[in-house]
């Protein structure tokens, strides 16, 4: 992902530069779209994969909990 402006400015969005380095309208401007869709598609791929194997257990792991958590924040999800 290119530098951009948002490197130097305050935001309210500090979650999304906190864990991806850019506001979320960076994420999505045209060039880097591609790469923050991907990702997105991999969140989704694993907390279906992890909410399937968490029926047939006791639910999510405890050592995986903070990580779905997030996930789920990510993707706008309620967990």
């Amino acid at each position: 992902m290119k530098e951009c402006e948002c490197k130097d400015w305050a935001s309210n969005d500090i979650l999304y530069v906190n864990m991806f380095g850019h506001h979320p309208g960076c994420l999505t401007s045209p060039s880097n779209a591609g790469v923050f869709l991907s990702m997105l598609e991999i969140v989704k791929g694993l907390t279906t994969g992890m909410e399937s194997w968490s029926h047939d257990e006791d639910g999510v792991h405890p050592d995986a909990w903070k990580a779905y958590k997030r996930a789920k924040m990510i993707l706008g999800e309620e967990f």
